[in-house]
């Protein structure tokens, strides 16, 4: 939705965080893989489960160091999609959140209305499934 404004370094660097964000419950759910999938497909790069970053902290260092606010806050909006991908938000997760709020400088309110806005628009996307499929 946000991620094609991005650059090369940017995209792939989000991709390692999505991996990260993903395996940190040690469940790398189908779901995940499949909005990851969809993520780079969005941002035109090659679809991996590898990280070129050898850490979450690594990724996320070098994306406040490259990126603007806007560019943080789209990153952290699409990153509450790969959290709640599964509809389930883990401690785990919320960690990792909390690691890119304050390298980030974006709010944990502000994460909190992300993980609402994503959970009202998984509803609606389930609501207009229903509607076209006939579920």
């Amino acid at each position: 939705m946000f991620l094609a404004f991005l650059n090369k370094e940017q995209k792939e660097l989000f991709r390692d965080m999505c991996i990260f964000m993903a395996a940190s419950d040690d469940d790398f759910a189908d779901s995940e893989k499949k909005l990851l999938r969809d993520y780079c497909t969005e941002m035109n790069i090659e679809y991996s489960e590898n990280t070129i970053s050898s850490t979450y902290d690594e990724a996320i260092k070098r994306i406040a160091e490259i990126s603007n606010e806007k560019e943080r806050r789209a990153i952290g909006f699409e990153l509450m999609g790969m959290v709640m991908a599964d509809r389930v938000y883990e401690p785990e997760e919320r960690e990792y959140v909390v690691k890119y709020s304050n390298s980030s400088g974006i709010s944990m309110d502000d994460f909190d209305k992300m993980v609402d806005l994503v959970n009202e628009i998984y509803d609606m996307n389930e609501k207009i499934k229903q509607i076209v499929f006939n579920e």
